[in-house]
């Protein structure tokens, strides 16, 4: 995709999204498993826009086709790249809604999977908000890359010499977590993220850790840490290893990425890679390092740990700082 068509979605994006936004500062969540439930729960909407899931057209294009069924509906958003329904994928809402979480003004950002076909997809939304956002709270799901290691041959071990060499590559010892954590990630690996599907232009070059991760020396990787403690009584620091999806990691990738010193691992949260809005990247972990599970067994974790992430949000809306001038 040229710079140029992605502005035209970001602008034709902003024109549905203005009256919504007016002279608010937001707050973002990009909503990963288990936090649209809970959101639920405290969130006083006052308007949402959904997204459309066939995105070849915008709504420029659109306008110029006289093709039964092209025609645009004015009230949704067309998104770059992304073709038929998103997969229809449980738990995750195609939609942008605005509202107030604990007096704060929040606007809810539904997950597109890069796998889903729209790696532009989010990055057009916020880039049509950024000068409205104080920050952008990114969750997602994960698997743990911790515990007990199970060999081929049936042997078990702790893994001890795997986090070892793990350790050697983080460069700081690892810090535990269990499966139902909520965890703040700060730093990221990209191995599995093909070049093709970052939500990056030619020529385009991100150094994640720190402009990201670390960005004003780990301000906000610190109020999101908080944020969590203050709720879980812990929060372990985690490496995030990318997946590219939609069919779950094998044992051997998960091996290889714990020796590479990743805690976590999972398909999403790739809007941490573009922007200069203040964020923080938090991760639920769903389920152990080993043992058969499906999408279905991941919606319940985040269920099970519905309260919790309420509760953080509430803390995250109370504590996040704004930019405004």
């Amino acid at each position: 995709m040229h710079r140029s068509e992605f502005d035209k979605y970001v602008d034709e994006i902003a024109e549905v999204l203005d009256p919504h936004v007016g002279d608010k500062r937001f707050l973002a969540f990009v909503e990963g498993t288990g936090w649209p439930a809970a959101l639920d729960q405290d969130f006083r909407q006052t308007a949402s826009v959904d997204y459309d899931g066939e995105g070849d057209f915008s709504r420029t294009l659109r306008r110029g086709l006289n093709f039964v069924g092209v025609e645009p509906d004015d009230s949704r958003i067309y998104l770059p790249g992304v073709k038929n329904s998103f997969g229809n994928l449980p738990g995750h809402s195609k939609r942008v809604a605005f509202g107030k979480l604990e007096d704060r003004d929040v606007v809810r950002l539904g997950r597109v999977h890069p796998y889903e076909g729209g790696r532009f997809a989010v990055r057009a939304i916020i880039e049509a908000l950024k000068d409205r956002l104080d920050g952008l709270i990114i969750t997602n799901g994960v698997g743990s890359l911790q515990g007990n290691v199970q060999y081929d041959d049936g042997n078990v071990d702790d893994g001890e010499r795997i986090d070892a060499l793990g350790d050697a590559h983080r460069l700081r010892v690892r810090e535990k977590h269990k499966v139902g954590d909520l965890v703040v990630v700060d730093s990221s690996h990209f191995g599995y993220l093909h070049s093709t599907d970052k939500p990056l232009f030619p020529g385009e070059f991100k150094d994640v850790h720190n402009s990201r991760y670390r960005k004003e020396d780990g301000k906000y990787l610190e109020i999101a840490r908080g944020s969590v403690e203050a709720v879980q009584g812990h929060c372990a620091k985690a490496v995030y290893a990318f997946w590219q999806g939609s069919d779950f990691e094998a044992p051997i990738v998960k091996m290889e990425m714990r020796g590479k010193g990743c805690d976590v691992i999972g398909m999403s949260a790739t809007e941490i890679m573009f922007g200069d809005v203040p964020a923080a990247h938090l991760a639920l972990v769903t389920n152990p390092m080993f043992g058969l599970h499906d999408h279905e067994d991941n919606l319940a974790s985040g269920r099970r740990a519905g309260d919790n992430i309420r509760l953080v949000a509430a803390n995250l809306a109370r504590n996040w700082p704004s930019r405004a001038a």
